[in-house]
């Protein structure tokens, strides 16, 4: 009779969740959802791939990188985005891998890039400057004191409207 007892009652009981697995629970603590966060890194790795975006935008350095400047749409070095976290406001450092990503700042990256960022930050930078002469301050010239930039308006569709957006620096 006990053992029936303890079957009728095992029976009766909900069973208990499954474990989810560890890569699940991680990838929901940190904000991702599925194959949302796989996707979005496979997106940003690809775009960190492509020829316009194999250099440091600021010093130029042969890539690819895990680094970007997300409201600026650029990718960086390692050096250069240490020095981009010294410019509290204007930049926003992060990593293709370690931060957590969201569907709109993927497509500013995928919208502006190096190129494009050039034609604004970079646009009246004389051909034989040296940048690496003194990273620092060519990195402060360029983004605080805007020596070489002209603004524009960029456009890019980050949820499926016709959404009008400008880099954090351009309204500055």
């Amino acid at each position: 009779a006990t053992s029936a007892a303890a079957a009728a009652t095992s029976a009766a009981a909900p069973a208990a969740p499954a474990a989810a697995p560890a890569a699940a629970r991680a990838s929901s603590e940190r904000g991702y959802e599925g194959d949302t966060e796989q996707s979005l890194l496979a997106r940003l790795k690809t775009l960190s791939l492509h020829a316009d975006n194999m250099y440091c935008f600021d010093c130029q350095t042969k890539g690819p990188f895990s680094w970007t400047s997300s409201n600026i749409g650029v990718f960086l070095c390692l050096r250069c985005v240490g020095i981009h976290r010294s410019l509290a406001g204007l930049s926003t450092p992060r990593s293709i891998t370690l931060d957590v990503w969201n569907e709109t700042d993927v497509k500013v990256m995928e919208h502006i890039g190096n190129v494009k960022a050039a034609e604004q930050w970079e646009a009246t930078l004389p051909a034989d400057h040296s940048r690496t002469a003194n990273i620092e301050a060519f990195i402060y010239d360029k983004y605080v004191e805007k020596m070489w930039h002209r603004p524009t308006t960029m456009f890019f569709d980050s949820d499926d409207s016709d959404t009008e957006s400008t880099s954090a620096l351009a309204e500055e």
